[in-house]
């Protein structure tokens, strides 16, 4: 690195997200440090770009300044890049606590940091790092050959070595003779980037062939090569494994899905409509005595005893029944409407699972989740207004929080060709779909809207609640009535699963 950046001048330097910082060096070369606790990855491109947002200029005090050295602070885990003026940049690699610091001149603490909630890090001297170990053997003896205790900075690799070498179980002069082979090896170093379980490490030790991934003479070139497997593959492929968990989820709620829905409409074909005994009781409605009948059921051919309930008269029953034969007819249909949606969801999914299987770096990634359809709104001004907001594949459908603010959303947010929706016969969240300067709303987000109607409301509990909607320019409020409180004039009713955000937008 010294060779690379000495008499070089420092132009400028950035955070990117207060985790990786930036420096610009004059000529073709310049250096950047991530660090992703406990990880740190160091690169050093040969061009810099500046991100439009989430940046801020750091050290300031020391642009224009040329390095003079570049040193390792002695046994720890740390270095630091020198100024002709004075000026020190300290690399402070302890794992959780890694930061980066600016001493000035003739200053014993740092002047500004880089991570700067690690306020300790505020009252360091460089000399604090700085550590005088004694590696001869008369000390290894005495430390009973314990090689973390004789060698602070040892790793994890260089510690698994002498594991697999069976250090623990050898005595005192096969422990310190092992020990000599590995600092030797250290000391001639070879460069390798290695699989290690779900991460990628940079080790200085022989490995395995199927374990090794590259190999470098070049420290510069075996950082930048870490970085971009560390850093990017690494992200690129707990995205993709995320993604595709996501999707095998979707695959087996929506077939779990399906054979439900299959099994209960098969339970809705082969039980009797309830008009049936509906027109049994209207048949015979002068035979009722204290609520109770024993008539001939014409539709099976038998006597049956029919009791109504103690609060209700027959008619009044025979009412319910035929309503409730109208929401069967309409929960049959919606059922078969649900099952060929989900098959198509089904299809859908399982298809862009294909996709995501196949996608083979990160930029294709990227571009994919970019074009994903479904996702959850920001939450800018979710506190001052009267409505939570989410998006389906481009409409804002919002979701009134209270029965105040289903007013307020209704006569101050909503326009008159907006569609509303509101659970039928049941308190709850009146819902708005936007659709200014866009294709009037499909079937689809009229249900996705309708699911979030039911699931904030009294209905939630239901499989499938019967849910009303219309144009907003058909439903007025009433002076004088309750928060909440509407007349709705040509509404339509579907029937939909209640499902919350988290199940539509994950």
């Amino acid at each position: 690195m010294e060779a690379k950046l000495q008499g070089k001048t420092l132009l400028s330097c950035y955070t990117h997200k207060d985790r990786e910082i930036q420096f610009e060096m004059e000529g073709n070369l310049h250096l950047k440090l991530l660090i992703d606790a406990p990880r740190v990855f160091f690169s050093f491109p040969e061009n810099l770009s500046r991100a439009k947002n989430n940046t801020r200029d750091i050290f300031q005090d020391i642009y224009g300044q040329k390095i003079s050295i570049i040193q390792v602070i002695s046994n720890d885990r740390s270095f630091q890049i020198t100024f002709e003026s004075g000026s020190r940049i300290v690399f402070k690699l302890h794992g959780n606590r890694s930061n980066c610091l600016l001493y000035l001149p003739n200053q014993e603490y740092p002047n500004e940091l880089f991570i700067r909630r690690l306020k300790d890090d505020l009252s360091l001297k460089v000399s604090d790092l700085e550590k005088d170990l004694d590696l001869s053997y008369e000390n290894f003896v005495c430390l009973d050959g314990n090689a973390s205790r004789f060698i602070p900075t040892l790793g994890k690799i260089p510690r698994q070595w002498l594991k697999e070498r069976n250090y623990p179980d050898l005595d005192l002069p096969a422990k310190w003779d092992l020990l000599e082979e590995l600092r030797d090896i250290l000391d001639t170093p070879h460069y390798r980037i290695i699989r290690s379980g779900q991460s990628y490490e940079l080790s200085l030790l022989p490995e395995a062939d199927d374990q090794t991934l590259r190999e470098f003479d070049d420290p510069l070139q075996a950082a930048n090569e870490l970085f971009y497997f560390g850093v990017i593959k690494s992200q690129f492929e707990i995205g993709k494994e995320r993604l595709i968990r996501e999707q095998n989820a979707q695959i087996k709620k929506t077939e779990s899905f399906i054979q439900k829905a299959r099994v209960k409409l098969e339970e809705l074909k082969a039980s009797p409509p309830p008009s049936q005994l509906a027109d049994v009781i209207m048949a015979n409605l002068h035979q009722f005595n204290n609520g109770k009948a024993r008539v001939f059921d014409f539709y099976n051919q038998e006597e049956v005893l029919i009791s109504i309930p103690s609060n209700q008269k027959p008619q009044g029953y025979a009412e319910k029944l035929y309503k409730k034969n109208k929401n069967r007819k309409l929960e049959w249909e919606q059922l078969e409407k649900n099952i060929k949606h989900k098959k198509g969801l089904l299809e859908q999914t399982q298809s862009t699972l294909e996709e995501i299987e196949s996608i083979e770096d990160y930029r294709s990634l990227k571009k994919f989740l970019k074009s994903k359809e479904v996702h959850p709104s920001s939450k800018k001004d979710s506190e001052t207004l009267p409505f939570k907001e989410f998006i389906y594949k481009g409409y804002p459908l919002w979701v009134g929080k209270s029965a105040k603010a289903n007013d307020e959303m209704l006569r101050n947010y909503s326009k008159k060709n907006d569609y509303w929706l509101h659970a039928r016969n049941v308190a709850g969240s009146h819902v708005i779909i936007k659709w200014q300067g866009m294709t009037e709303p499909s079937q689809e987000i009229l249900e996705i809207a309708g699911s979030l109607a039911a699931f904030y409301s009294k209905a939630k509990s239901q499989t499938l609640a019967p849910v009303i909607y219309t144009q907003a320019k058909f439903v007025r409020k009433v002076k004088g009535s309750p928060p909440g409180s509407v007349v709705v004039d040509k509404e339509k009713v579907i029937m939909v699963e209640p499902k919350g955000p988290e199940v539509i937008f994950g």
